[in-house]
């Protein structure tokens, strides 16, 4: 799916996605073109699950050791 519907599917602004792929802290992505990005479903969805957490404190360590910001 093209960026915009990756962006809605996680709740995200596209901007989100843009930064993550800069980062590389966010879902795996495929370049078809320098310009034409896309997502698989399957891997917008198990970087979500990826993502999940019990407690405030489990999610803050996650992203800690990470080093990403958070947001998803």
């Amino acid at each position: 799916m093209n960026e915009k519907l990756a962006a809605k599917y996680l709740s995200v602004s596209p901007r989100t996605l843009q930064a993550h792929r800069l980062s590389g802290g966010g879902p795996r992505w495929v370049a078809l073109s320098r310009r034409c990005i896309r997502y698989r479903r399957c891997d917008l969805r198990d970087w979500a699950l990826s993502r999940s957490a019990t407690s405030t404190a489990e999610y803050n360590q996650h992203t800690a050791s990470s080093g990403k910001d958070g947001e998803a």
